[in-house]
């Protein structure tokens, strides 16, 4: 029985040679489609994976309302399970074009974590130079060894950034930015179009506007994967838990470095009011001598 059923799928095949022919090619192609797309996605997130161990991207970002200070960052890197830890500034501001305005991400440059990749030029040395993205050039129509200048607005980081000139020294790339967009912004249109990166010494700032943290075997493990999601749930916890404690600490702090400030204002007004008075009766001394 078996072979006569071989033999008439074998004479079936010979009669209508063209046809299978055709329906194997389909369904070969079927399944090398298939093959490819249950492929892709493995592969793309394995190189994903890669870049972003290279570049040692982050793998918590910590911010605060009332900043940062480099006591934080001590506590952060006592956290369990934290490797490194880094400050850093973000604002936004606008740089205004000979055509257009864009509105774009500056951040300082870290040494330890979010490593950009070089494209062209070199990372700026002072705080007069800059790195940006090939999209700003493209944007506004720059290359390397023209001049911007940075426009913060007039919010809460209005004084972050002076408007001295920036030379673009270095075009990169940063794998904080892996799509087209680049975030919101509350100034302009209010969307960001671009990112550059300054050293820290060019930022005004008080206090980190956030800090960059890496977990400890992080790097050993897909960043896609369950077991790295498992791992960043338990650091977040723990980051939380911190959070809640430091930020009524840090609070005060505020409050206490304002009243000095207040305490120092007010004594500095009390001792020129006594200065004034003094100089009024003095004043009104002479003016009664010279009358009499």
């Amino acid at each position: 029985m078996k072979n006569r059923i071989l033999t008439d799928a074998l004479r079936e095949v010979r009669r209508t040679r063209g046809r299978f022919l055709s329906l194997f090619l389909l369904s070969a192609l079927a399944v090398a489609f298939l093959a490819g797309l249950r492929s892709t996605a493995p592969d793309m997130e394995s190189a994903a994976d890669r870049y972003f161990d290279a570049c040692q991207l982050m793998d918590l970002r910590v911010l605060s309302t009332l900043g940062l200070t480099d006591e934080d960052l001590t506590y952060l890197a006592s956290v369990d399970g934290v490797s490194y830890v880094e400050g850093g500034y973000s604002v936004d501001a606008v740089i205004h074009g000979a055509e257009r305005e864009l509105v774009v991400k500056v951040h300082s440059l870290t040494e330890g974590v979010n490593r950009p990749r070089l494209r062209s030029g070199r990372l700026p040395a002072g705080p007069g130079e800059c790195a940006v993205e090939p999209a700003l050039l493209d944007a506004l129509g720059l290359e390397l060894g023209d001049s911007i200048v940075l426009d913060t607005g007039d919010g809460d980081y209005a004084d972050a950034l002076d408007d001295t000139p920036r030379t673009i020294v270095g075009v990169v790339d940063s794998p904080l930015y892996i799509s087209q967009e680049r975030g919101t912004s509350t100034l302009g249109t209010g969307k960001a179009e671009a990112f550059l990166l300054l050293p820290p010494s060019a930022f005004d700032l008080d206090a980190y506007t956030e800090a960059w943290l890496l977990a400890d075997g992080a790097a050993g493990l897909l960043c896609y994967g369950d077991g790295y999601e498992a791992l960043l749930d338990g650091l977040t916890d723990r980051v939380e838990a911190l959070g809640e404690a430091r930020a009524g600490l840090r609070k005060d702090q505020v409050l206490r470095q304002a009243m000095g400030e207040l305490a120092l204002a007010q004594e500095t007004l009390d001792r020129e009011s006594a200065d004034a008075r003094r100089e009024l009766d003095d004043a009104w001394d002479t003016l009664t001598d010279a009358r009499a």
